[in-house]
Parts: C-alpha cells; sequence; structure tokens
C-alpha cells in the first residue's frame, strides 16, 4: 500500500471522527436543551401550587436557555411582589369593612362568586356570611322583585369607570320582612385597567324611609278630614 493510501485512510478517519463529535456535541446539546425544556415545563404546570423560593427554577444554563431561565424567575419575583400587595390591599378593605355599620360585598367580574362579604349582612338581612359564599346570587335574589330592575341596572357596571349614584331599594330579610336600604356601588380595576368585579354597600334607612312614610300618610289624613279648611286657606279666604 503507498503513501498516498495511507494518506487518504487518515484523512477519511479524521474526517470521520470530527463528524461524529459534532453529532455527539450536537446530541448531548439537545438532551441537555431538551432537560431544561422539560423542567421548565413541569415546572409552570406546579407554579401556581408554589409558594416562596419553591417559585424560582433552579436551574443554571448558558445562551438562550439560561435568558428563558431568568427571565421566568424574574416574572416570579413580580408575581410574587404583585400578589403580596394584592393581600395587603385586601387585609386593610377586610378590616375596614369588617367594621362598618354598613352592609359591604366585593362581587366579582361575572357575578359567580362573592369575594368579600361583610358580618354585617347577617344583621341587614338574617342571612349569615356563609350562605353568601355559598350562593352568590342571593345577593340578587334578597331584592324586592318590585326593585330588581334598577338593582340590576346599577348593578351591571361592566365599562363603567366611576361610582353609580346612590339608588333606594328594598330587600327582603330571611324571615320575610322588608327593609329599606341605600344602595351604592363602583367598578373595581386592576393595575392593568382589568374590569375585576363591583363593590357596594347597604346602608340601613329603613327607620328614615318608616318616619317619610308616617309624615306622608299624616298628611293625607290631615287634607281627608280637613277638605273645607284646606280649600279656604287655598282661596285666601
Amino acid at each position: 500500500m503507498s503513501g498516498l493510501h495511507f494518506v487518504v485512510i487518515y484523512i477519511v478517519i479524521v474526517l470521520f471522527s470530527l463528524v461524529l463529535m459534532a453529532y455527539l456535541g450536537k446530541a448531548l446539546l439537545e438532551k441537555r436543551v431538551s432537560a431544561h425544556i422539560r423542567l421548565l415545563a413541569r415546572h409552570l404546570a406546579e407554579f401556581p401550587g408554589r409558594a416562596g423560593e419553591e417559585k424560582f427554577l433552579p436551574l443554571t444554563a448558558r445562551g438562550e436557555i439560561g435568558a428563558l431561565i431568568a427571565s421566568f424567575n424574574r416574572m416570579a419575583e413580580e408575581i410574587g411582589r404583585q400578589k403580596e400587595a394584592l393581600r395587603e390591599s385586601q387585609a386593610r378593605y377586610r378590616m375596614i369593612a369588617d367594621f362598618s355599620a354598613d352592609f359591604v360585598y366585593w362581587r366579582s367580574a361575572d357575578g359567580s362568586v362573592l369575594l368579600y362579604v361583610s358580618p354585617r349582612c347577617e344583621q341587614f338581612t338574617g342571612h349569615p356570611v356563609e350562605a353568601f359564599y355559598a350562593n352568590p346570587r342571593l345577593l340578587d335574589e334578597i331584592v324586592q322583585e318590585d326593585d330588581r330592575d334598577r338593582w340590576s341596572l346599577q348593578v351591571s357596571m361592566t365599562g363603567a369607570t366611576e361610582p353609580g349614584e346612590a339608588r333606594e331599594i328594598r330587600i327582603v330579610t330571611r324571615e320575610g320582612g322588608t327593609r329599606w336600604v341605600d344602595h351604592v356601588c363602583r367598578p373595581v380595576f386592576d393595575e392593568t385597567g382589568a374590569f375585576k368585579g363591583v363593590r357596594g354597600s347597604f346602608a340601613d334607612i329603613d327607620d328614615r324611609k318608616k318616619v317619610e312614610n308616617e309624615q306622608r300618610h299624616s298628611g293625607a289624613r290631615f287634607l281627608q278630614r280637613c277638605p273645607r279648611g284646606v280649600s279656604r286657606l287655598q282661596h285666601g279666604f
């Protein structure tokens, strides 16, 4: 075998080795990248149930995968800050609302969930807090039938940006009685401007309405009993 043949065989072996090393390197890199992607996908699926440091992705890598991991961990940190701020805001709101003399509530954007109901609800309606959480539609059901159109119009605040005007409505208590309340509500938005539901409150005006009704009835009875005197007053004697 000539020296030229040896050179050709040597070159073929070197080229084959280079190709094999490139292939193995690529396969190893793809395997490593694939493993990182699988871990990231699994971490995302379990993310809602994680807390504290468990929310961060405990991986290190270079290149695009490393940048993706770093971006994910920054996102997890920002979500954690926002959730903590929301918890503090809700705690402050609950503390104020719990001690309010009014019946306060916060209903979700689609109306299917009551996010908060103040303990005063039982004093106003006879229904405990648990009843409202178990049946969010109870908030609509307690409104007297004659007032439900006005109630529905007032609490339908999708697209609204300002508080609605206060409205006097009647609610039916658990015992079947009727109570006058002054209802006011306003839309709730998050930091991005997304609509998050309606916060509202009922103020007890039942005693005031009873006095007004009694005065009105007394005036009507007086007019019925003194028609001549009223006529003379109206015509200047």
